[in-house]
């Protein structure tokens, strides 16, 4: 974003709520609601209000920094430190299975450069689900980033939020919930009665202001709040299947489905303003979705478990989405440049850095 831009006044800060006391997540903080918006805008205005030269001195300084740490691991035995942009391509293309062959040989503790604070799993939608390690320091700048990029989107901290969301993805939120205060509940889909943990749980919510899950997800919510007789059969169906004990269905069913409160659950959905949607495609569900949340702005998000969250969806009236410069340095090549490099470890791609980028690139 450069200098100049102004920030949209979609939703002007009239009235900041006093401090109070807020539960999440089995937790109780004092949250200074005041403190936090102006910290939050002021990294906003460091890490955002940036001209194209001024972000390319931050890369070259970024990559200064992560060329000469880097050097430092088995893993990058050998790498030049590099602290010019404009010679990204000299770097050498690292695999997955060069890492995953360094942690086999001389364990993971010995490849890595910090202690392990979390890790997650891909998704494995490229093949076998990767374990991806993430560092103290790294917590903290995922949870400050995507602060910044839900605050950008026009959510603020007094504001409830429900994840749904697979594992992996519950850990990703709750830091920011963690460390900031703020007010919400995280269900994780794992295991086949979570959706229904889920549904109470929501349905105890004063209100849900903030939504985040995979896009499908939105409209199998809503189609249960506004039609539970019919969730309620499906479950009575495959809790005959599985209990074989005669008349003991009814109540079993009874008791899995106990506490979900339909109407305050259709209420809060009605009066959500905003979601946002990964994982998939949101342009296939736009339709669908503005049908059944009537005051909802949808916003899709980029991302992976390596890179956690690299671009977004800022505004939901155009159909593009922003890259965050300030957490990464983007490029992209075309998808035989990559064969290449994995073919032959000596060979270097010939990428395009995120300021050489044009329309109708077809790239990776």
């Amino acid at each position: 974003m450069s200098r100049n831009q102004k920030w949209p006044a979609e939703r002007p800060i009239k009235q900041v709520p006093e401090n109070s006391i807020i539960h999440a997540q089995g937790r109780i903080f004092l949250t200074n609601h005041e403190r936090l918006v102006q910290e939050i805008e002021d990294t906003l205005v460091r890490d955002f209000c940036k001209s194209y030269d001024e972000y390319k001195a931050l890369h070259s300084s970024m990559l200064g920094q992560i060329t000469a740490q880097a050097a430092k691991s088995p893993a990058y035995k050998g790498l030049a430190s590099i602290s010019d942009i404009s010679r990204l391509n000299e770097l050498p293309l690292t695999t997955y299975a060069h890492i995953q062959g360094c942690f086999d040989e001389l364990g993971v503790e010995n490849v890595l450069l910090a202690p392990i604070a979390k890790w997650w799993y891909t998704s494995g939608s490229t093949g076998k689900p990767k374990k991806v390690y993430y560092g103290k320091g790294d917590l903290s700048d995922i949870a400050q980033g995507l602060l910044q990029l839900l605050y950008l989107s026009g959510v603020r901290p007094w504001d409830s939020a429900w994840v749904v969301t697979a594992t992996g993805g519950e850990t990703l939120f709750g830091l920011v919930l963690e460390k900031y205060g703020l007010d919400g509940i995280i269900n994780v889909l794992a295991a086949e009665v979570d959706m229904i943990n889920a549904l109470r749980a929501a349905s105890k919510l004063e209100k849900i202001d903030v939504m985040v899950t995979v896009t499908w997800i939105y409209l199998l919510l809503r189609r249960i709040a506004n039609d539970p007789k019919d969730f309620e059969k499906v479950i009575a169906t495959e809790v005959k299947k599985r209990v074989k004990v005669p008349g003991i269905s009814w109540l079993v069913t009874r008791y899995l489905l106990r506490g979900i409160n339909y109407p305050r659950l259709r209420n809060s959905l009605d009066n959500t303003k905003l979601g946002f949607s990964h994982a998939e495609a949101l342009s296939p569900y736009i339709p669908k979705i503005k049908e059944a949340y009537p005051k909802m702005e949808m916003h899709d998000v980029f991302g992976a478990t390596e890179q956690w969250v690299q671009a977004i969806q800022v505004s939901p009236t155009t159909n593009w989405l922003s890259f965050f410069l300030r957490y990464s340095i983007p490029e992209m090549a075309p998808p035989e440049e990559i064969v290449k490099a994995k073919e032959d470890k000596n060979y270097r791609v010939k990428a395009v850095p995120w300021y050489e980028w044009k329309k109708g690139m077809k790239v990776e």
